[in-house]
């Protein structure tokens, strides 16, 4: 019985086999835009709304056929954390019109063509970005008024938002240090009234210190979620701090000397944990150290740097390093830090180091070199330069580092010079005086790499804050070239608040 079952299969193979081959393929095959021509035009790619606002949408649909093709909107969670995203119906009309309810956050919204008799469909998805308080991408002015610690607002088009936090939260106790944006990867346990923890996972958040706190804000509608004693596991016992930046999946935080970090890829709480272990007191400056997310910093008590990488917990040594006829142990050194300069962006740190004995000065320069056979970054040290003993750079405490390697910006006696790294070259040519502002004192500057216009044109640009009495100055100049420090005498932007500016957040993402 089991020989006549198998002949039989066998059989039947045969014959699919030789219909197969006998087939001269006498079909009709339609091509994908004969079958359904719809295109949809006119919907961009991503969009920040208001909470409470009307979002108006008007597609555009070429071929459009509304006896055959019906509409719909979905709007979706951007991340599920593990979980099945939730959707919600906006509507069936070919324009939406939707007022926005739901919590800050980003969200997917799809709009969709279907062709019900064919069960087919097209659609175009958007990124929506859902805020609670009018601020985005653009500049963040972190000032104070001596005792009270505030931002102002001001978005790529010139909008303005005053006193953000006084506004949405309260304004912090203390002068501005630093802060810093968190674009993900923040999480945060909420104590209910019963007594439950709800986790919020994926939040967007600002880190803001002053000299007498620590907080952390929800950047979609300035939610307070942490003061000092939050912030960490176990507090430190003194509050100082001194610099903070987000380099995914890394939050770094220098307090009191000692380096605190939040790992974002493992399960936490939003806390930073213990220091890193080691007897140190960190100088506050953080230079970009090769690759994204390793950094470079000094020791003052052993007058030594120190690598932190993203994948390891504690200080690892620079041994030796070399460039232009040098060669430097860079632990247990006799060298002081002057000042530190860098671009985060561009992977650039620039560091002036002083001899206690001699009083004899040296720039240091390393950069991050992408290796396109390896697809990564290598760190190399680009310059190691004597510094004449009458150079102005040597009193400067503000510096910062343009895209080019080849020059920085500095400040000397409320100007703002820049310094060219060309050892040929006679010092008064090196160091040349580009903004001066009588009457005001210069309180920080940066430099932004594709900086956007309000007609949304780009430029690499220097940003300068100024006081004068109780009240701050911004402007942005324009770079002539990327590889020259030559400056438009007139800025591109100019703006002006109470308060006095200490920091400037540009936010482009």
């Amino acid at each position: 019985m089991k020989k006549i079952i198998l002949y039989f299969n066998l059989l039947v193979c045969l014959f699919c086999l030789h219909s197969c081959i006998d087939d001269t393929g006498n079909y009709t095959y339609i091509d994908e835009e004969s079958l359904f021509p719809v295109v949809i035009d006119g919907l961009v790619a991503d969009t920040t709304v208001l909470k409470g606002s009307i979002l108006e949408l008007s597609p555009i649909i070429l071929n459009d056929d509304p006896s055959r093709y019906s509409y719909s909107w979905y709007i979706m969670d951007y991340t599920a954390g593990g979980f099945i995203p939730r959707q919600w119906e906006l509507g069936e009309e070919k324009d939406l019109k939707w007022e926005v309810s739901l919590d800050p956050a980003l969200y997917r919204l799809e709009f969709r063509i279907k062709d019900d008799k064919l069960d087919i469909y097209t659609r175009h998805e958007m990124i929506v970005n859902i805020t609670a308080v009018p601020t985005d991408l653009g500049l963040y002015v972190l000032k104070d008024d001596g005792n009270q610690t505030d931002i102002d607002y001001i978005g790529l088009k010139g909008e303005r938002n005053n006193d953000i936090l006084a506004t949405y939260s309260e304004s912090i106790p203390g002068t501005g240090v630093a802060m810093a944006y968190q674009y993900s990867q923040y999480t945060h346990n909420v104590e209910n009234e019963d007594g439950t923890v709800t986790q919020k996972n994926g939040l967007s958040v600002y880190h803001i210190l002053t000299s007498e706190d620590i907080r952390t804000y929800d950047a979609k509608d300035f939610t307070l979620y942490k003061t000092y004693e939050d912030e960490f596991y176990s507090a430190p016992e003194n509050c100082r701090p001194q610099y903070v930046t987000y380099a995914s999946p890394n939050v770094y935080l220098i307090n009191d000397g000692k380096l605190h970090r939040i790992y974002t890829m493992s399960p936490n709480i939003g806390k930073f944990g213990a220091p890193y272990s080691g007897f140190y007191d960190l100088s506050g400056d953080m230079i970009p150290y090769g690759s994204y997310g390793n950094y470079m910093v000094f020791d003052c008590t052993t007058r030594s740097f120190f690598e932190i990488n993203y994948n390891s917990t504690s200080l690892l040594p620079i041994e030796t390093v070399s460039a232009d006829a040098y060669t430097l142990s860079l632990q247990n050194t006799n060298y002081d830090l002057l000042c530190a300069g860098c671009n985060e962006n561009d992977l650039i740190g620039t560091v002036i180091i002083k001899d206690r004995t001699d009083n004899s000065c040296l720039l240091m320069q390393v950069q991050g070199i992408y290796d396109p056979e390896n697809w990564t970054y290598k760190t190399e040290w680009t310059a190691i330069q004597a510094i004449p003993s009458n150079s102005k750079v040597l009193s400067t405490t503000l510096m910062t580092q343009a895209a080019a390697p080849s020059f920085f910006y500095f400040l000397y006696e409320n100007s703002i010079y820049s310094y060219v790294l060309s050892k040929d070259t006679p010092l008064e040519q090196r160091e040349r005086e580009r903004l001066s502002f009588p009457g005001e004192t210069i309180t920080y500057m940066t430099y932004i790499s594709g900086f956007e216009l309000p007609d949304e044109s780009t430029t690499e640009a220097l940003a300068v804050l100024t006081s004068l009495g109780n009240n701050w100055k911004l402007r942005v100049y324009a770079l002539k070239g990327e590889s020259t420090p030559d400056l438009n005498e007139t800025p591109v932007l100019e703006y002006d608040g109470t308060g006095t500016a200490r920091y400037l957040l540009y936010r482009s993402y």
